[in-house]
């Protein structure tokens, strides 16, 4: 099930990095910070084959927001590939990075 507002770009149309975060903060528990996610994931499906291995293989198959977020920062910081890789990249690890975040924030602290 997708939790993308109508009041955002139709399916097809790939909303801006800055809607996402939007969708990400206002989430109103960890499932939906999850369901963003996988419909972020969605969106890259067909310009994945720019990302290196290790993170296709990560974003494939049942996801899990913290280990996607370091498995993508971490290849950020080595990537060696054209500028487009790079760019998606970016994007998708500071994604995973703001979606990782938010489910911090949605976890209560426990009492001192």
């Amino acid at each position: 099930m997708s939790i993308i507002p109508s009041s955002l770009p139709p399916p097809g149309a790939k909303p801006k990095a800055r809607e996402w975060r939007e969708m990400l903060q206002t989430a109103p528990n960890v499932s939906a910070v999850n369901a963003v996610m996988r419909d972020y994931v969605l969106t890259l499906q067909f310009v994945q084959t720019l990302l290196p291995r290790e993170c296709r293989d990560e974003l494939a198959g049942e996801l899990d927001v913290h280990a996607a977020a370091v498995t993508l920062l971490h290849a950020e910081l080595h990537f060696q590939g054209p500028e487009e890789g790079r760019a998606l990249l970016h994007e998708a690890a500071h994604m995973f990075a703001s979606a990782a975040v938010r489910i911090t924030q949605l976890h209560p602290h426990p009492a001192s």
